[in-house]
């Protein structure tokens, strides 16, 4: 269904500035998610569930990075996104509060550190600078 996220975002009017494929193990995972243990009880979760199967990174432009968040990717509970936001990734590609179909960031400041995180660190880019104001997702 990654395929049905990505359009979904292009639809929205957003560019897909970068995309790759990742495997990430748990230790890649949990260095990933280390800001959100302590923050999110579910962080333990999530870092699990990344390790499960392939994560597709996406770097996303224009646009408001909030209208990314809210409207776009919705809320984390996908019951709630169903209600509040039906159009919603999560809405429509989500199965549980961890199984949501896509991770974005609630913090602006945090999408191009965490598009550096994929692109930069682990796909090992130089090339794959990070535009300021990017924001990232990444769909499961």
């Amino acid at each position: 269904r990654a395929g049905e996220v990505v359009r979904h975002v292009a639809a929205a009017g957003f560019e897909i500035a970068a995309l790759q494929l990742f495997s990430l193990d748990a230790t890649v995972a949990g260095a990933f998610f280390a800001a959100y243990r302590g923050v999110w009880p579910r962080a333990d979760e999530m870092i699990g569930h990344f390790a499960e199967g392939p994560t597709l990174a996406l770097r996303v432009t224009g646009g408001s990075a909030a209208h990314f968040r809210d409207a776009v990717c919705g809320p984390v509970d996908v019951e709630l996104a169903r209600t509040l936001r039906p159009t919603s990734i999560r809405a429509l590609f989500g199965e549980t509060p961890v199984k949501n179909a896509v991770h974005c960031t609630d913090l602006d400041d945090d999408g191009p550190l965490e598009c550096a995180y994929f692109f930069d660190h682990l796909a090992g880019g130089a090339a794959n600078v990070v535009p300021s104001g990017a924001q990232r997702g990444t769909t499961r």
